[in-house]
C-alpha cells in the first residue's frame, strides 16, 4: 500500500506502532513518563468514581429533605434557548433553580412553595407550588441532566485501568483530555461535601 504524502511503500508484516511511542513522538515525551502519567490518571480516576457513583445515588434516591421557601424573583436566561429561574429563601437555604416554563408563569414573587431535596447533594428534586392545602403547580428540578451528564464522565475515568485499552490513542484525545479535569473538579466537590456535612457551607 502506498503512502501518498511520503511515497513509501508499508509492508503488510510492518509492526504496529506502540500507542505509548506515538504519544511520545507528539509531545516529545519518553514513553517512560507517559506511563507515570497513567498512574496520575488512575490516582485522579478514585475521586471521579465515588463522585460519579454519589451522583447515580442521588437521582435515583427518593427526596429526603423539604423546605418551605418564599419566591423572591424570577429570571429569564437566554443560553441555548430560553431557561426559566426562581430565586427563593428558604427556611434551611437559599434556592436558585431552574423550573418550567408553565411554573414559571404561574408563579409569582412572594408565592409560598415547597423545594424536596435530594439527600446528598441537596439538588432541588421537585418544587411544589401549593394554596390552601392543595397543589396549584408542581415542576421537577432542572439539574438532574447536569448531575447525569457530569455521572457519565466520572465513570469514564475507569478507562485506564481496562487492559487491552490503547488509552494513549488519537481515538482517546477527548477523554485523555476529559479525565483529569474531571478528576480535579471531582476532589472540589469531594471537599465541598465535606464542608457541607460539618456546616461550613449550607449546599453543595
Amino acid at each position: 500500500m502506498t503512502d501518498e504524502k511520503k511515497g513509501t511503500m508499508k509492508r503488510p508484516d510492518e509492526p504496529k506502532k506502540d500507542p505509548f511511542a506515538i504519544w511520545a513522538d507528539l509531545f516529545n515525551l519518553d514513553d517512560e513518563y507517559l506511563k507515570y502519567i497513567l498512574v496520575f490518571y488512575k490516582v485522579l480516576a478514585f475521586p471521579a468514581i465515588i463522585v460519579a457513583a454519589l451522583i447515580c445515588y442521588d437521582i435515583v434516591a427518593p427526596a429526603t429533605i423539604s423546605d418551605q421557601a418564599i419566591v423572591q424573583d424570577k429570571q429569564e436566561r437566554r443560553l441555548e434557548g430560553v431557561k426559566y429561574y426562581l430565586r427563593a429563601r428558604g427556611e434551611r437555604f437559599g434556592h436558585f433553580e431552574e423550573v418550567s416554563r408553565d411554573f414559571y408563569k404561574r408563579v409569582q414573587p412572594g408565592d409560598n412553595i415547597v423545594i424536596r431535596l435530594s439527600p446528598i447533594f441537596l439538588e432541588a428534586k421537585s418544587i411544589t407550588l401549593a394554596e390552601n392545602g392543595r397543589t396549584r403547580a408542581e415542576t421537577g428540578g432542572g439539574e438532574a441532566i447536569a448531575m447525569a451528564i457530569f455521572a457519565l464522565a466520572g465513570f469514564l475515568t475507569l478507562l485506564p485501568f481496562f487492559k487491552g485499552i490503547s488509552f494513549f490513542s488519537r481515538a482517546n484525545t477527548l477523554i485523555i483530555v476529559l479525565c483529569p479535569i474531571v478528576g480535579l473538579a471531582s476532589i472540589a466537590v469531594l471537599l465541598k461535601l465535606m464542608l457541607a456535612f460539618f456546616g461550613v457551607i449550607d449546599r453543595v
